[in-house]
């Protein structure tokens, strides 16, 4: 009876180890998925952080009207107030008619020849070095260019009030003609003469070679042939303030989350090795 109380007992405390084994492996388990929740809590606050300071394009304010602006100008100048209670007519000033703009008078232009690699020797504005292009839409001889607006913001006409001295070595004769805005520019052969926008030093050809416009832009040389080297060049990009994608907030959690179970496997196994051996 003695042995069988005993043993009794000894089963008895035996279990008692094995739950407390059991509460211990759960705890350790409850731990280990405290601290990987906490760790893609952190993870996804670190990414979260990192997409807050990525760079991104300032979008441009919307341009304001000045017709718009002069509209409302004039509607608040002329809107009557009443000041008085005679009878009295009161003359109506008559707008006067604004006169026609008249484009200001461009100094007479000089050109000057610049060797230029393998595009050979080339013509350039002689006040600033910068290279003159010609405009495979423009017909020699014609007259007029074919380069207006967007055009002739990008390949502004290289203007002039007379015609150019001309130039030793220079093969074709230099001329004017007259654009639609009443100013003068320089042809070489019948052919009008443009700057380039993105040149932005003496030497610069970053135009030779561009179809644009309607037409393919090449280099003005000295003997009047078309230039051996036209490969397109690339218009340079306007600069921004910043780009680029912000990473995202999930990238780092599968690596977390695994390990976070290998964690709990090992934890139940070892749980599991300590009961085998009490049992």
């Amino acid at each position: 009876m003695i042995e069988r109380i005993t043993h009794i007992c000894r089963r008895e405390t035996r279990m008692h180890r094995l739950t407390r084994l059991a509460a211990t492996a759960a705890a350790f388990g409850l731990a280990t998925v405290a601290i990987a929740g906490a760790s893609l809590l952190a993870a996804g606050q670190t990414a979260i952080a990192a997409n807050d300071q990525v760079s991104y394009p300032s979008p441009s304010p919307s341009p304001v009207s000045t017709a718009t602006a002069t509209t409302t100008a004039t509607a608040t100048a002329t809107t009557p107030t009443a000041t008085s209670t005679s009878t009295t007519p009161t003359a109506t000033a008559t707008p006067a008619t604004p006169a026609p703009t008249t484009p200001a008078p461009s100094a007479q232009a000089t050109i000057k020849l610049a060797s230029a690699g393998a595009l050979g020797t080339i013509l350039t504005d002689g006040s600033t070095g910068m290279t003159l292009y010609t405009f495979g839409a423009d017909t020699p001889g014609a007259g007029t260019s074919a380069c207006y607006t967007a055009c002739a913001q990008n390949w502004p006409p290289f203007l002039s009030s007379a015609v150019p001295a001309q130039v030793s070595g220079l093969s074709g004769t230099l001329g004017l003609i007259t654009r639609t805005d009443g100013t003068q520019q320089v042809t070489l052969g019948g052919r009008p003469l443009y700057l380039f926008k993105f040149d932005t030093a003496p030497g610069d050809v970053k135009g030779q070679g561009i179809n644009a416009f309607g037409g393919i832009w090449l280099v003005a040389t000295a003997s009047g042939a078309t230039p051996s080297s036209t490969q397109p060049a690339s218009t340079p990009a306007a600069p921004t303030t910043g780009s680029g994608t912000a990473p995202s907030p999930s990238s780092a959690l599968p690596e977390i989350a695994l390990a976070a179970a290998v964690i709990l496997l090992v934890s139940a196994a070892a749980a599991l090795g300590v009961v085998r051996r009490h049992g």
